[in-house]
């Protein structure tokens, strides 16, 4: 014999599980339980997990460009050494539009700094690649 209601139609917010009249009114989800397997069962976390999962998507993937950046100026320093062209840098699909910072020298040529590394534009399509030391 149940004690609980369900006449008030409240419903988990992630599996829309029905939530007793009983229960405290400010409860939105099913309460935490330890399964058999010792893993826990949590449906606010798992609703958290995956709202917050959709809002740090763009935060993810402008990382994962700066890794892969990186690897490839690592690859192209490692390959053409620190002077190179600009037909080198787009061959290596390094994107100088998307540095993490940038400025603009007295002498109006470009300085891109991406994670470990700079590239100094020395001419119009010459460059240099060299490790900044400045923490992001």
């Amino acid at each position: 014999m149940s004690y609980y209601t369900y006449n008030e139609g409240r419903k988990c917010k992630h599996c829309n599980t029905p939530i007793a009249d009983q229960a405290h009114a400010a409860q939105l989800y099913c309460p935490r339980t330890v399964l058999s397997d010792n893993s826990i069962k949590s449906c606010r976390d798992d609703f958290n997990t995956t709202l917050r999962k959709k809002e740090q998507s763009v935060y993810r993937n402008l990382i994962k460009y700066h890794r892969l950046t990186h690897r490839r100026i690592q690859t192209l320093l490692k390959t053409k050494g620190e002077k190179v062209t600009e037909e080198d840098i787009n061959r290596c699909g390094i994107n100088l539009s998307m540095p993490l910072q940038f400025e603009i020298q007295k002498n109006k040529l470009f300085l891109f700094y991406f994670n470990e590394f700079a590239i100094e534009q020395l001419a119009e399509s010459k460059f240099k690649i060299y490790s900044h030391g400045r923490l992001f």
